[in-house]
């Protein structure tokens, strides 16, 4: 996504239509990127991390469909999938 600071980096979702070679934009919200997502294994969904208003990180769960979730993650805690 545009940036008006370039240094501001805005995510959303889209899905890969292969066939027409094009891009489908599958939620209308955007979200400021502060770190590395991570993707659910079976693609229902991304762990984004945005900043914080006091500095800190705060983490969504955006699943495909459905509502995104303010995961209660503290902003030291290293996120990924499994065990």
């Amino acid at each position: 996504m545009w940036s008006p600071d370039s240094a501001t980096v805005y995510v959303a979702l889209y899905r890969v239509q292969q066939e027409e070679r094009m891009l489908e934009r599958i939620r209308e919200e955007e979200f400021v990127l502060f770190g590395p997502t991570v993707w659910a294994p079976d693609g229902s969904g991304v762990v984004i991390p945005t900043p914080h208003t006091d500095g800190g990180v705060t983490y969504f769960f955006v699943p495909v469909s459905g509502e995104a979730v303010r995961l209660p993650i503290e902003s030291t805690d290293t996120v990924r999938w499994g065990r």
